[in-house]
């Protein structure tokens, strides 16, 4: 059995006909005048796979290169199976692609909506306190380089909020009450700082508002959110790359599901420290109201929709309000009313 092909010795340019049999545990390659120029064990030769119609290379020990387009010939010379050949039997048929195909993108699907979240809770919440105050350690200055100016609250308003939010806070070691200039907004950091702007604190219109805002920050805190978000946000950055191939190439049609998966987790995160918050409200006897109040108004203040969040009702609305379902990094003022009325 012989194979037809093409041989390089790998020193020169020169390629010239020649042909490739076995003999015994050796594999020879001949040129046309059947004088021998490369010869080696079958083991020691790096035959490449079959894929299609693709040419077939053996590189011998010596840096020579003989290739054929003989795939059935390569395939009878090196016995029932040869390399690739599952490949090869995968690649031309139909019925086995789309089975790969949906496969794979079902556990991709999985990977990215169960399998990283569990994975980075795991990773978050093992985490020793000590190592997650060195990672986040001076976040708050940083944010007060780029972003934030003191507050201008008086002193004496300042005290009476932190003696306020105290039942909140003792119940995270370590958590500590700042504030800072800025429109109606409140955050957790990893270091346990808990932010809450002169305009949370202007919006409030009761003393339970600000409580039930700082029982939802000791959720996130409670939770390592914004860490196990950092790990998520990583990880689908990995399955990108596997997929793809290639970060930099994070175009519009890959990077936009990327941030939609983003704004899940996140959507996910706030309805987590939603039920921290109204669990503690409920052991600790708060009126559930001042969280339905306070998370209403500040959608209002933000959707320009009024102190209730309501808006004008049409086919319009309807669907633009779907869409910012989707682009939202918080639930939805409704779905966080349904969720109070299981604790009612």
């Amino acid at each position: 059995m012989i194979v037809e092909g093409e041989f390089n010795d790998g020193r020169t340019s020169r390629t010239f006909a020649a042909y490739l049999t076995a003999e015994g545990d050796d594999l020879v390659v001949c040129d046309y005048d059947d004088a021998e120029v490369d010869v080696a064990e079958i083991d020691d030769v790096v035959v490449s796979s079959r894929l299609g119609r693709v040419p077939r290379t053996f590189t011998f020990p010596s840096g020579s290169l003989f290739t054929t387009e003989d795939n059935d010939g390569v395939d009878e010379l090196l016995g029932p199976e040869p390399p690739g050949l599952a490949l090869d039997l995968l690649e031309r048929h139909l019925g086995l692609i789309v089975v790969a195909t949906l496969f794979t993108l079902g556990f991709s699907v999985w990977v990215v909506l169960d399998g990283i979240p569990r994975a980075a809770e795991r990773i978050a919440m093992s985490l020793p306190g000590a190592i997650v105050e060195d990672i986040s350690g001076g976040s708050l200055d940083v944010l007060d380089t780029v972003m934030f100016d003191d507050s201008e609250l008086s002193g004496l308003e300042k005290r009476r909020v932190r003696d306020l939010v105290a039942p909140a806070l003792a119940l995270h070691p370590g958590a500590e009450l700042h504030f800072r200039k800025g429109p109606p907004n409140a955050f957790a950091l990893p270091d346990a700082s808990i932010v809450f702007t002169d305009g949370i604190v202007e919006l409030a219109e009761h003393d339970g508002e600000l409580l039930a805002v700082a029982y939802h920050e000791v959720g996130h805190l409670h939770h390592r959110h914004l860490l196990r978000r950092v790990i998520q946000s990583s990880g689908v950055a990995v399955v990108v790359f596997l997929i793809t191939g290639d970060v930099s190439s994070f175009d519009l049609l890959i990077g936009l599901p990327a941030v939609l998966v983003d704004l899940a987790y996140s959507r996910d995160f706030e309805r987590e420290a939603d039920v921290y918050a109204l669990e503690s409200m409920v052991a600790a006897g708060q009126d559930l109201e001042h969280f339905a109040r306070i998370m209403r108004r500040l959608e209002g203040h933000y959707t320009g929709e009024g102190d209730e969040g309501d808006g004008p009702d049409s086919g319009v609305s309807r669907s633009v309000g779907k869409l910012q379902r989707y682009l939202a990094t918080h639930p939805a003022a409704e779905d966080r009313a349904e969720l109070i009325e299981a604790y009612r």
